[in-house]
């Protein structure tokens, strides 16, 4: 009996060993930008599941509608959203560029992937520094109900590399936010190359929804675009309320 019990340890043992290989690998299949060595605050990272420090940050939206610009950039599908939009970030001003999305999620809430995320990238107004510095934030879709934002921008997809515009159709990037919207903070990095270190990271609590045809449609259309979850590595994280 010691001996079977002995095989039946190392049978379960070896399955959980070969289970974690195929996870492991299924998990490489997922991301399609290579690792390099790019700095101590790189982006994007797992959030942990509780957080205790809240941090009251002084953000102001001023978003006003869009009409339709929507590039295929053949690693991403971009809206690239009207001059006027922006938001204030404790007294600076962040001028709102365009949104784009990856498949599956690049930032992970308590270990948890998500099938995609969105998100809204915002400039500095009157940089004084030679680099560019960012207020991005990251909006993350679970499978669930069709979203009627992003029906539009999928019922307008042009060729890879084109630009399509439509002056009759509008969209408003704020139809994502309430007043009760709870979200991350860090600082980090861009997600793509040249992975610069000036994003201040702002990652919405709220998971929204989007049909399983609508995330399958930017999946074909982009491939699997995330990168992988980069080290905190010490890095100070805070949950925050009302934007």
């Amino acid at each position: 009996m010691k001996e079977i019990a002995i095989l039946i340890i190392l049978f379960a043992s070896s399955s959980v060993f070969f289970a974690q290989i195929h996870r492991s690998k299924n998990e490489e299949q997922l991301y399609s930008f290579a690792e390099t060595e790019n700095g101590e605050k790189q982006s994007p990272i797992n959030i942990p599941e509780y957080i205790v420090k809240h941090k009251d940050l002084q953000i102001e939206r001023n978003y006003l509608n869009s009409k339709l610009s929507v590039s295929n950039l053949g690693h991403t599908i971009q809206f690239n959203y009207d001059i006027g939009s922006g938001l204030k970030f404790n007294n600076q001003l962040f001028d709102l560029i365009q949104f784009h999305f990856h498949t599956p999620s690049e930032h992970l809430l308590g270990s948890v992937t998500y099938p995609l995320e969105m998100h809204i990238v915002h400039t500095l107004r009157n940089n004084p520094n030679s680099e560019t510095e960012y207020v991005v934030i990251g909006v993350l879709f679970k499978e669930g109900k069709e979203n009627p934002i992003l029906k539009k921008i999928l019922d307008n997809i042009p060729p890879a590399g084109k630009t399509i515009k439509n002056e009759n159709i509008s969209i408003s990037i704020d139809d994502f936010f309430n007043a009760h919207n709870d979200f991350y903070y860090y600082e980090g990095s861009l997600t793509t190359a040249p992975f610069t270190e000036t994003v201040r990271w702002i990652v919405l609590g709220k998971i929204y929804e989007a049909s399983y045809a609508q995330i399958k449609k930017f999946n074909s259309l982009m491939g699997n675009n995330a990168r992988h979850i980069q080290a905190i590595n010490g890095r100070e994280i805070t949950i925050n309320s009302g934007l």
